[in-house]
């Protein structure tokens, strides 16, 4: 995420130098500096609590923090980068619940870190006047970049239902990072509070496909036991609910 945050302000220092070196008319009209959070919503099986879909992840609703540079060449079209960080947590409820209700030998119960993704992004951005004023402008951000997952890990608590099974735990820990593809399309509206300052409202939808390379460590009595998982790939889909405040930086 470090190097994702340096990017960003290169970036950023990059389009202001450029933007003050220019005249009016000949380069960026204006730019943005903003900063936001909100709601995550996981969609699609990233998000599904069905027992029987093989691939439901039953992700769980989290929080979400970014930070952008929207820049105008021209009255309606420009230039956006941005870098988020998202908090995701699998939904164990309804995994403990499965379990619980196929193994006799174990009472299952679980308890899930958040997921935590990073992101870096960069895109087109145009925006339309809403009012007469010139106040308030509809907004519209398509988006690619690249994303990682920094850390996941679910712990499942086993309680031994008769004599003869000892209690134990599995926790599932996801090593390593995967860069992977990521796109994004956002939608919002910004209102110009004053000639320096602006409020910001918006909703995207993003998605990636990550790759979980797991480690689970099961401890049973004094022994525990470290088995490599498959590595596999999944689909993350998400809406993204955000508010922020923008400054106008040129």
């Amino acid at each position: 995420m470090k190097k994702f945050i340096a990017l960003f302000f290169s970036l950023l220092v990059t389009l202001t130098t450029l933007a003050q070196k220019v005249n009016q008319g000949d380069g960026l009209l204006d730019g943005y500096f903003s900063i936001g959070t909100g709601l995550t919503v996981p969609v699609g099986n990233f998000g599904s609590n069905s027992m029987v879909n093989p691939n439901a992840y039953a992700a769980k609703t989290g929080a979400n923090f970014d930070m952008n540079y929207m820049a105008r060449f021209s009255n309606y079209f420009g230039v956006a980068i941005m870098v988020r960080s998202a908090l995701v947590a699998h939904n164990v409820v309804s995994t403990g619940g499965y379990f619980n209700g196929n193994d006799p030998n174990y009472a299952w119960s679980a308890e899930a870190t958040p997921d935590k993704l990073k992101m870096a992004m960069a895109g087109l951005f145009t925006q339309v006047p809403l009012t007469q004023e010139k106040n308030l402008f509809l907004f519209f951000k398509p988006m690619l970049g690249a994303s990682f997952v920094a850390q996941s890990a679910t712990t499942y608590n086993l309680i031994a239902r008769e004599h003869g099974y000892n209690d134990g735990t599995i926790k599932v820990t996801s090593s390593g990072q995967s860069y992977s593809f990521t796109y994004q399309f956002a939608l919002g509206i910004k209102y110009n509070i004053t000639p320096l300052f602006a409020f910001t409202l918006g909703m995207d939808y993003l998605s990636t496909n990550p790759m979980f390379s797991p480690q689970a460590a099961i401890a049973t009595g004094s022994r525990t036991y470290y088995q490599d998982v498959t590595p596999y790939y999944m689909r993350m889909q998400m809406m993204n609910y955000t508010i922020g405040l923008a400054l106008k930086v040129h």
